[in-house]
């Protein structure tokens, strides 16, 4: 998505959404605030933001599983300083009771409210 116009992202992050099943996994640049940098010479080809929050805002059912940060000088898998975030959909909520029978056995069920 870094190489994608800002303007376009919503169309890509609903994509992306669409797409999956249960689990996005991203692995950008990040910034906590929206940068364009120059990439190779030209500008509004390269941009840093917050993705993965913006995926969050725009649909409220994803949550955050994970996240990491890959390092350029890491000896064993170097690669390029990016972020990577695995976002959950389709969380419900749900309560948990606990019930004990005569016998003491204990079962948790869910129950969606």
């Amino acid at each position: 998505m870094i190489h994608i116009n800002p303007d376009k992202l919503a169309q890509v992050y609903r994509l992306l959404y669409e797409s999956s099943n249960r689990y996005i996994c991203i692995s950008e640049y990040y910034n906590p605030t929206p940068v364009e940098l120059n990439y190779r010479g030209h500008q509004g080809k390269l941009f840093k933001r917050d993705f993965a929050g913006e995926l969050m805002d725009q649909f409220d059912d994803l949550r955050l599983l994970d996240y990491g940060f890959v390092y350029h000088r890491d000896n064993q898998f170097p690669q390029d300083d990016t972020t990577w975030f695995l976002l959950e959909k389709n969380c419900r909520s749900m309560k948990l009771v606990i019930r004990a029978d005569a016998s003491a056995q204990i079962r948790v069920e869910e129950r969606d409210d």
